[in-house]
């Protein structure tokens, strides 16, 4: 434990009382060699949860070099408790580095779903039938309604629409539900 506790200090030993309880909380967490259980388990019968971003479910520290001895790991876990201002910016980094990296990846692989196509007002349109897919004989039924006219083009991506004869849509329509009518 002591050994834990100093490599915890960083050499700054002046700081120990603030690692002591962080010490005994993460010995307390750990499993036993000799009963294969941790004394929280024993006590309250359920796994205690470390620290993470429960938004995000990440660990808070980076991942650790195997196999550990036993004051490494309590080092380790003392680490996980303290909740380190630069391991929050290395993960907070990390996720977002890899959620720009899964969305590039997610638009190169999608590119022929993804309809980037904008209806200028005044095109004509068809109107995917989205009702009909909960339906028994979806199939005899008509996939598109329309033709249609593109009224307007809203900033968050839905459409006013309008028949034939100018009587506009009280309902706006989902980008993914137009089609260009040819």
């Amino acid at each position: 434990m002591r050994q834990a506790i100093m490599k915890s200090c960083n050499g700054n030993v002046s700081h120990w009382p603030d690692y002591v309880p962080l010490a005994f909380w993460s010995e307390q967490i750990s499993i036993q060699h000799s009963t294969g259980y941790s004394a929280y388990y024993m006590v309250h019968g359920t796994h205690p949860t470390l620290p993470m971003d429960l938004e995000q479910v990440t660990f808070l520290v980076p991942p650790p070099d195997l196999p550990m001895s036993d004051s490494e790991m309590l080092t380790y876990r003392i680490r996980q408790l303290q909740r380190r201002p630069e391991d929050l910016d290395r993960v907070a980094q990390a996720v977002l580095d890899a959620r720009r990296y899964n969305s590039k990846r997610f638009l190169r692989d999608n590119v022929a779903i993804i309809s980037t196509l904008r209806h200028e007002p005044g095109t004509l349109v068809l109107l995917r039938n989205t009702r009909i897919k909960k339906e028994l004989n979806w199939k005899a039924k008509p996939c598109y309604l329309g033709p249609l006219i593109v009224v307007h083009h809203n900033s968050g991506g839905s459409y006013m629409l309008a028949d034939l004869n100018g009587a506009i849509l009280k309902a706006r329509v989902a980008q993914f539900r137009v089609i260009p009518y040819y």
